[in-house]
């Protein structure tokens, strides 16, 4: 999956963007958040922008969705200080492939 990645002066990534015109469930939004060492605490957020709350080694994380309709989803850290770096759940959503599986008898 493409990803928009902010980078920072040393090489990090701080936040970054992908694509909400994907056919996104938030289940597999989560499994690939649920992927990555140090994801935990998923919430599902329906008062704001942001629409899904999750812990990265120890720092509140969103997935946001910009003025409720965006063609991107924007995920990074709630609050900007200190820094964090994202690159492991951008890997892993670079990473991610969606592919349809179906049962044995659809394939007979």
């Amino acid at each position: 999956m493409k990803t928009y990645p902010h980078i920072r002066e040393d090489g990090t990534i701080s936040y970054f963007e992908i694509s909400n015109a994907f056919p996104w469930s938030w289940g597999f939004m989560r499994r690939v958040l649920a992927s990555v060492q140090g994801v935990s605490d998923f919430k599902r957020v329906r008062s704001s922008d942001d629409r899904l709350a999750f812990v990265y080694l120890g720092r509140s994380c969103v997935v946001n969705e910009p003025f409720g309709d965006n063609s991107r989803y924007w995920i990074g850290p709630v609050e900007k200080e200190p820094p964090i770096d994202m690159t492991p759940i951008r890997d892993a959503f670079s990473r991610f492939r969606f592919r349809l599986t179906f049962d044995g008898d659809f394939n007979r």
